[in-house]
């Protein structure tokens, strides 16, 4: 995915500016290049008569999305990214078990059992049980945030004050197990879909 030059990039200042100020498409016009012009400094101070994306742009941006992710192959991906990738994997599991004993978990796991009983992919827990996919990615899901051990993505940009952008292990870790699961798949397979999913996570978090 392109994306705009150092000087084009709008600050959370300027994005919370053009918010109050109701200016619509000024953070498209300051990503376009339009942050140093007077279009562009008129749209981040809510006047002027500011771009707005097309229906093109944002499809060609979803479309590169897509185009990454199905493109992706495990055997492309660097040795250290597969390394790395794997170190994220076992903290996953490892904050998911940890996280399933406190109560928020144990209420998740209760509503999910209250509401289907049909059995595609594991949730972790004292009681091991099984749900659909989306239902098992969602309790896991919540099990590996609840104690809030899990791994952060740290931005390194000066726009952003506290510096922590997205917890990235656990959403791709819970998500790409219950569909490896779901379908059976190896895994490889499942080692390719959560890197895949870690590296769109940690992108759009940025």
């Amino acid at each position: 995915m392109n994306r705009p030059t150092k000087s084009a990039r709008l600050s959370r200042k300027d994005f919370l500016r053009v918010v109050a100020g109701g200016a619509t498409g000024a953070v498209a016009a300051a990503a376009s290049g339009g942050g140093g012009s007077m279009e562009g400094r008129a749209a981040l101070q809510g006047t002027g008569n500011p771009r707005k994306r097309t229906k093109a742009e944002l499809k060609g941006a979803t479309d590169a999305v897509v185009k990454f992710i199905t493109g992706t192959k495990l055997e492309r991906f660097p040795g250290d990214v597969v390394a790395q990738g794997k170190r994220c994997l076992i903290d996953g599991f490892a904050v998911i078990l940890a996280g399933s004993t406190v109560p928020g978990s144990a209420i998740v796991r209760q509503h999910v059992g209250a509401t289907t009983e049909k059995k595609e992919a594991s949730i972790f827990g004292p009681q091991p049980m099984m749900a659909p996919a989306a239902q098992a990615a969602l309790a896991n899901g919540a099990a590996g945030h609840a104690m809030d051990f899990d791994d952060t993505q740290l931005s390194t940009t000066p726009d952003r004050t506290y510096g922590l952008l997205t917890h990235p292990t656990v959403p791709a870790l819970a998500s790409s197990l219950a569909v490896a699961e779901q379908r059976k798949t190896s895994g490889a397979d499942f080692l390719e879909s959560f890197i895949t999913g870690f590296e769109v996570e940690c992108k759009i978090a940025e």
